[in-house]
């Protein structure tokens, strides 16, 4: 073979690595797309991970957008940060990658050691399931002066409902119990699960949920969303109106 003269070796040496660069990109791609955080690996070093991804992309000449990217990394967690991607969808769209790892350790120091699995909802994190602690203490029956109710929550979580510490409001997929609410415009609101999807909120309003033993309880600001598999009492809120939420042994 006669050798090549140096614009044909340049030419050659440009193709070849323009094909290496070509399988890169496709590789990458195809690796940010497909990435789901696994099973024990920490939070932080699945979005490093991801990070490398966006990372390896912009230097391809392919930058992803903040959009996507955040996205992509909220997808592939796993479904004990559900309740943290509805809250984060809710409030917190916009933020940078680096601003998103932040929040997102701070969140895993906040989930519980068990392993227990979630209850499948609406994907709304990982829920303990609690003994419910819910004894309403009034006067008649020796409550102290400060206003503040204790409940027992032993038997609220069922088929219906679930206890959640991330989802960022309370939720229910009933009108029966919901009052004083007020309805919205198609698409005025909705609510992101775990996968992406994006469920509607029909209406707002305060829901009455009555316990087993009898007791009533009131969830202020309830979003209705008939689409979701189970209703969602929000931990915070129920904090905010004058409840105390205790954890015992991995349970509230």
């Amino acid at each position: 073979m006669e050798p090549l003269h140096a614009h044909e070796m340049l030419k050659e040496l440009k193709t070849l690595f323009a094909q290496q660069a070509e399988n890169e990109l496709l590789q990458t791609t195809r690796d940010f797309h497909s990435r789901r955080q696994e099973e024990g690996q920490s939070v932080s070093s699945y979005v490093l991970k991801m990070k490398g991804y966006i990372d390896n992309l912009e230097r391809l000449g392919h930058p992803v957008t903040l959009g996507l990217g955040v996205n992509l990394i909220l997808i592939g967690l796993r479904k004990e940060y559900d309740g943290f991607v509805i809250n984060y969808n809710m409030h917190s769209i916009g933020k940078t990658v680096n601003e998103l790892h932040a929040m997102l350790k701070l969140h895993e120091q906040t989930l519980p050691k068990s392993n227990a699995p979630a209850l499948n909802a609406i994907r709304a994190g990982k829920v303990q399931k609690a003994e419910l602690i819910k004894k309403k203490k009034n006067t008649a029956s020796g409550a102290g002066g400060s206003g503040i109710f204790v409940i027992e929550l032993n038997t609220i979580l069922n088929k219906s409902w679930i206890y959640d510490t991330g989802c960022g409001t309370h939720i229910c997929n009933t009108t029966q119990g919901l009052r004083a609410s007020r309805k919205l415009k198609p698409e005025a609101l909705s609510l992101y699960v775990g996968n992406g999807q994006r469920e509607a909120v029909e209406a707002i309003g305060a829901f009455y949920l009555c316990l087993h033993s009898g007791l009533e309880i009131v969830l202020n600001n309830c979003h209705y969303a008939p689409s979701i598999t189970r209703g969602v009492i929000f931990v915070s809120r129920l904090h905010d109106d004058g409840f105390v939420n205790r954890f015992v042994d991995n349970t509230i």
